[in-house]
């Protein structure tokens, strides 16, 4: 097998050391030094050096002596995680919700900010970000939630909640003025990702969620990642066609309630013979207790034996909007660098 090997400039190097460590801690909780070496392949030296650094700027604190059976007893320590902070914005018609937490993911504010009248959307989330920012949290990732279809470089695009925003591209204006890490999420992605890795016990693969409220859209989540597509499409179910020339949109807007019931259902069928997922995660104003049972009803009668995947509706998705928001931004910090090694 060929070995690849990394080289670089030494501050490079450092700071891809610091960033292994840093991560290693996080993931561990508390570690000694030598723990540290050896879960990051680190030299002992240079994780000393570090950790030293570390503890004096703040970033990392002594937890106490780690058991001993025998002989000198090594220091443990533990990320201080009160150092470091990132925050959520979720943008709305009429308003945006922001959240702080710490990098354990524990939140320190949340507020709903009413969009003022006069000034621009844009003008309006500058505003937040900034004073988001003056706070003394210490934030070092934003992720942006917005109500449209995102772009890999950060342009929004199908936004009519937010029209002034169509055709924007939300993470440049945000990095032009802002020296944080930013992400925009879709907001249907970024629901089904803080329920995936908040709201389920279990850790599994795969998951769908479909939300049915003023619009239909779905998210995929495939080997513990959110499916996006080339262009960013991955999801807009609300194009798929069942039944003759309209798209599933446009006839769940004209159709009964048993009619749409059926539409439902044969839209989970389809996303089960394509993607076999263990769980599928239903939210929005249109699901009900009523409709999730009619589509199972129908997945069974349809697919063969064994096939219908745990079905359940999401109680609260702000919440695991936000949470799901929080994390990726969690997630940006912890991967400042990124080392693809082939």
């Amino acid at each position: 097998m060929k070995k690849t090997r990394l080289t670089g400039q030494p501050n490079t190097m450092k700071q891809v050391n610091q960033g292994l460590i840093r991560n290693a801690l996080i993931l561990a909780g508390t570690a000694t030094r030598v723990e540290l070496s050896e879960a990051t392949k680190v030299s002992q030296p240079t994780v000393n050096a570090i950790i030293k650094k570390m503890v004096e700027n703040g970033e990392v604190v002594e937890m106490g002596y780690a058991f001993s059976s025998g002989g000198r007893k090594a220091m443990r320590y533990g990320f201080n995680h009160e150092r470091s902070s990132v925050a959520a914005v979720i943008l709305n018609k009429e308003s945006m919700i922001y959240e702080i937490g710490d990098l354990s993911g524990k939140s320190l504010e949340k507020e709903v900010v009413p969009i003022q009248e006069g000034k621009t959307y844009l003008d309006n989330l500058s505003g937040l970000v900034e004073k988001i920012l003056d706070k003394s949290f210490h934030v070092k990732g934003l992720a942006v939630g917005v109500p449209a279809a995102v772009a890999k470089n950060g342009q929004l695009f199908a936004i009519p909640q937010i029209p002034e925003l169509e055709g924007v591209n939300l993470k440049e204006e945000l990095q032009k003025q802002f020296e944080v890490s930013i992400n925009v999420l879709n907001d249907i992605n970024t629901v089904a990702y803080g329920y995936y890795r908040k709201g389920i016990d279990a850790r599994i693969e795969d998951m769908v969620y479909i939300h049915a409220g003023q619009g239909l859209g779905a998210s995929l989540i495939v080997n513990q990642k959110v499916v996006n597509g080339f262009s960013s499409f991955a999801g807009e179910i609300g194009y798929m066609r069942v039944n003759g020339e309209e798209n599933v949109e446009q006839l769940l807007a004209k159709e009964n309630k048993e009619s749409k019931g059926d539409i439902m259902s044969r839209i989970v069928a389809n996303i089960i013979s394509m993607i076999n997922p263990p769980l599928m995660v239903f939210g929005g104003s249109n699901f009900c207790d009523g409709l999730l049972g009619e589509i199972k009803k129908y997945c069974i009668a349809n697919l063969p034996s064994g096939m219908v995947p745990n079905l359940m509706i999401v109680e609260d998705e702000e919440k695991y909007y936000l949470e799901g928001a929080i994390q990726v931004a969690i997630d940006s910090v912890r991967e400042e660098i990124r080392l693809v090694l082939n």
